[in-house]
């Protein structure tokens, strides 16, 4: 216990003294302690950051969890594939495994409806916040 103790204690330490070791305090103090004034934007500049809105931060997102989504449909199709041929012959397992094919099908449809409909929907919203050109 007390083990346990001593450890939570010097783990807490460390967390809490985590900043001060990063010295994340420093970037963007308006020239105080080396910082910059410039809120950062030189550091991102240099790091090769983009300046990039809102709108297409989002859309990335929601791409990224779709695919993670479409990945994770075709991993339950693969596993009901394998569950189907390791059934041998017995009608339960064999059942099991189309319904882990079935499901896996039915979630690979919505994730790519939902795909979609968000490109669709975030393409609209970023045409209706691009000025026009007339």
């Amino acid at each position: 216990m007390n083990k346990i103790k001593s450890l939570l204690a010097g783990l807490t330490i460390f967390v809490l003294s985590a900043p001060l070791i990063a010295r994340a305090d420093v970037v963007g103090v308006n020239g105080m302690f080396g910082g910059t004034s410039t809120n950062g934007s030189e550091f991102a500049n240099t790091a090769g950051l983009g300046s990039g809105d809102l709108v297409t931060a989002i859309a990335y997102f929601i791409r990224v969890g779709l695919g993670f989504l479409g990945v994770a449909a075709v991993v339950i199709i693969l596993i009901g594939g394998f569950k189907w041929v390791t059934a041998g012959g017995e009608e339960e397992k064999v059942k099991k495994a189309k319904k882990y094919i079935f499901q896996g099908l039915i979630g690979l449809i919505i994730v790519l409806s939902a795909y979609t409909i968000a490109t669709f929907a975030l393409g609209a919203v970023t045409e209706a916040m691009s000025p026009s050109v007339e």
